[in-house]
C-alpha cells in the first residue's frame, strides 16, 4: 500500500491549503497518509553562517527523515504576495542543504489555492522551479 505525506506550506492555523490537502488525501486509498502542518515547525531562517556554525537543525532532520517514510508527496501551499510563503521556502532551503535531491524519485503533486486574483498560480510556478529536488 502506498503512503502519501501532504505538507501544508503555510503557518496559518486556518489555511485553506490545509483544507485542500486534506481533501486530496481523502481521495487516496490507505490509512497511512498524513498531513504535515508547518504551523508547528520551529526552524530558524536558513543562513549559511548558521549552517556552518550549528549544522542542519534537528527539526529539519526530522522532516527529512519523515519524507523517506512516504512513497509520494503532496505540497499544498498558498501564495504570499505572489511568492511562496517564507515558512515553506525556508523548509525547502534547509532540506536542500540536507540532501539536494530530497524528493527525487517520488511522485509529487503540487497544489495551491489563494483568495487572490491569481488563485495560487504564481506559487505553483515558483514550485516548478524546484524540479531538481522533485
Amino acid at each position: 500500500m502506498s503512503k502519501t505525506l501532504a505538507i501544508v506550506g503555510s503557518n496559518n492555523k486556518e489555511s485553506i491549503n490545509k483544507k485542500l490537502a486534506v481533501l486530496a488525501l481523502s481521495k487516496l486509498d490507505g490509512d497511512s497518509n498524513e498531513i504535515m502542518d508547518l504551523v508547528d515547525l520551529n526552524a530558524p531562517i536558513y543562513s549559511p553562517d548558521l549552517e556552518m556554525a550549528s549544522g542542519v537543525p534537528a527539526e529539519i532532520k526530522a522532516v527529512f527523515d519523515k519524507l523517506s517514510e512516504y512513497d509520494s508527496i503532496i505540497l499544498a501551499t498558498p501564495e504570499h504576495n505572489g511568492y511562496l510563503p517564507a515558512v515553506f521556502k525556508n523548509l525547502l532551503d534547509w532540506l536542500s542543504r540536507t540532501d539536494g535531491k530530497f524528493m527525487q524519485g517520488k511522485p509529487v503533486l503540487l497544489l495551491s489555492t489563494s483568495l487572490g486574483a491569481q488563485a495560487g498560480a504564481r506559487s505553483l510556478g515558483s514550485l516548478e522551479l524546484f524540479d531538481e529536488v522533485f
